[in-house]
């Protein structure tokens, strides 16, 4: 889930064609297999989109763990979140798992704001993003075994949340960067490394 259990818990390309005219000639057509030259972007921006995709894939995971009693939460969120930032975070779904709780509905994300970047070790891809997201949790339910909504009055409802995430990629020998297998480029890698709630509505 996006939140704990006692706050509710988550280009332009440009193509530049050289055309040669000739006087006794009228001029080529311009090519179409040529390379198309891409902007270079700026980092930050490549961050905040990587940060966010890899942000809603938490939330859905979570949210999916947490609908099916909290199972398989080690093996589904162990690689998704940051150990070094958040030691303790699986101490949420443990107690989950143990009591038999599971949630009814979904987090919806209304709307996520790129917030704040911040570049550690680039050569070793430490950087940090954070996010302010509005969840829409109107409805989501976490029940006991008993069938008691343990989320209680005023948790539900759609409000802001600032989410943090680490940019951790796994390094070789020589700690380079290593590419995430689904990211070639080297992008991915980034985890969920801690939320805070703002009981202010969105």
């Amino acid at each position: 889930m996006t939140a704990t259990r006692d706050l509710l818990g988550v280009l332009l390309v440009a193509a530049t064609l050289s055309v040669t005219a000739c006087q006794s000639q009228p001029s080529p057509a311009p090519s179409t297999t040529g390379h198309t030259p891409t902007p270079t972007r700026e980092r930050s921006a490549i961050a905040f989109e990587d940060a966010e995709a890899a942000y809603r894939n938490y939330d859905e995971v979570s949210d999916r763990i947490a609908q099916d009693y909290y199972r398989g939460w080690q093996d589904g969120l162990g690689s998704l979140v940051s150990e070094e930032s958040v030691p303790n975070w699986g101490d949420f779904f443990a107690e989950g798992e143990a009591g038999g709780y599971h949630m009814m509905g979904s987090d919806v994300i209304d709307s996520v704001e790129a917030w704040k970047y911040e570049e550690d070790d680039p050569a070793l891809g430490g950087e940090t993003v954070t996010l302010r997201v509005c969840i829409d949790s109107t409805g989501v339910q976490e029940l006991s075994p008993e069938g008691i909504d343990m989320l209680g009055e005023g948790t539900t409802g759609k409000y802001f949340h600032v989410i943090t995430m680490k940019h951790e990629p796994e390094l070789s020998v020589s700690n380079d960067p290593l590419p995430d297998v689904d990211d070639p480029q080297g992008l991915s890698w980034w985890r969920w490394a801690g939320a805070e709630t703002w009981y202010e509505t969105c």
